[in-house]
């Protein structure tokens, strides 16, 4: 028998993004550690490298709930899973969680193999939910908590932002499969407001870990004989945070390599060194466009001056980059992508060592893409959640049309594939 029986999807199509889906699903693991300590018993399943018929043989443990997880791409196949698992057991009480849902939840509860959503962080409001259920208490008034009862929806304020200090370690010991990367989350929240991102709305206040528990988590990492890993989120939003968190990996001599994603606008000559002193060797940034056009009216405010000076800090630590770029976000042309083309050759990154991608824009729920079409001037063409990967494109604006946006999607994969050639 187990209480509850966590959930990490995987997607279906076969898209080059997979290549970004090399680290086990933290968030999840967090939720089992949580649980855990608290004395419920706990079976986890990723499917994006497990067989779904171990699935099945985790369902006979008749676990109490079943909790998924979905982005929004993943969201049809997560519906797919929990419908295949009601029809085994139609009692069985089901729970969703993760971006998506948290800002679609009534659209989320209509689908009947759906009972309760988790809106936002769940590691206050999935034990809580929980405890209601196995005590076969009602479930009203849980924070974060939406649920239908008599063909009615209803829908709990957003739980209060956790510390994370108090949260444990990932439960990295229920993964069957190894990994050879790891991600940490050194933070929740943004201070900044990107069109095209949830995050500020997601976790709702900035909060930054001690540097001193992330490093129990490296040594965690290090103890599961993981080969590298990375820092989530724009881990320069508090250059106190990374000094500190700089030192403490020097002090500790800590030998594992890892990257992190940072604001490259904001990398001073210093903090690059300190990084590369620290045993970082690779940093990943959202560059998104080389117009300023285009970056101040998707909110991106971040000055292409300073986006060169951090680039030339990093080189010449010898740090690699990965540079992230958006097609077709709203105030793109022809003549802005253009200036996008120059702004890459520009910033002299070496093919083989840097690394280009190219995304498409996609206007999750939540983002302020998504909430303000009208304002942004797009018009949704792809209804299909399924394809909202950004490899696809969901949209055209009322500066280009799908074929012109296709013909800056060719150009992106031959800029990629230059830049993915090994020397």
């Amino acid at each position: 028998m187990s209480d509850i029986l966590l959930i990490n999807p995987r997607t279906e199509l076969d898209i080059s993004s997979r290549k970004f889906n090399r680290e086990p699903p933290s968030g999840i693991l967090i939720l089992c550690s949580v649980l855990k300590n608290l004395g419920y018993k706990v079976d986890f399943i990723d499917l994006s490298i497990e067989k779904e018929a171990r699935l099945k043989i985790l369902l006979r443990n008749k676990p109490s709930l079943i909790g998924i997880t979905a982005l929004t791409n993943t969201f049809p196949l997560s519906i797919r899973i929990l419908k295949k698992i009601k029809e085994l057991d139609p009692k069985l009480k089901t729970v969703i969680g993760g971006p998506h849902v948290s800002f679609q939840a009534e659209e989320a509860l209509s689908i009947e193999e759906i009972d309760y959503v988790i809106i936002g962080e769940g590691e206050q409001s999935l034990p809580l939910l929980l405890n209601k259920l196995l005590k076969k208490n009602s479930v009203t008034n849980i924070p974060g908590v939406a649920y239908k009862e008599n063909n009615e929806t209803f829908i709990c304020n957003q739980s209060l932002p956790i510390n994370l200090d108090e949260i444990p370690l990932p439960a990295r010991n229920v993964l069957k499969v190894k990994y050879e990367v790891a991600d940490i989350i050194v933070n929740r929240g943004c201070p900044y407001q990107c069109s095209f991102c949830v995050r500020q709305k997601l976790f709702q206040d900035v909060r930054i870990r001690n540097p001193k528990s992330v490093i129990d988590e490296i040594y965690q990492v290090i103890e599961f004989n993981y080969e590298y890993f990375n820092l989530y989120d724009n881990i320069n939003i508090s250059n106190q945070f990374v000094d500190k968190f700089c030192s403490e990996m020097i002090k500790n001599q800590v030998s594992l390599p890892w990257g992190c994603e940072l604001r490259i606008d904001l990398l001073s000559k210093e903090l690059a060194s300190k990084l590369a002193k620290a045993g970082a060797i690779a940093i990943a940034t959202g560059i998104e466009s080389g117009s300023r056009e285009v970056l101040q009216i998707n909110n991106k405010n971040q000055d292409l001056e300073l986006i060169r000076k951090g680039i030339y800090n990093a080189k010449q630590v010898k740090l690699s980059i990965q540079a992230y770029f958006i097609i077709g976000l709203p105030g793109e042309t022809k003549e802005t992508f253009q200036r996008t083309k120059e702004f890459i050759n520009s910033i002299n990154l070496e093919p083989g060592i840097d690394r280009i991608n190219f995304f498409i824009a996609t206007p999750y729920p939540g983002s302020d893409l998504y909430q303000n079409q009208k304002k942004y001037g797009i018009d949704i063409i792809e209804k299909n959640f399924e394809f909202w990967d950004c490899e696809h494109i969901i949209f055209e604006t009322n500066t280009l049309t799908k074929k012109e946006i296709k013909e800056m999607v060719l150009y992106g994969k031959q800029i990629e594939k230059i830049y993915a050639e090994r020397n």
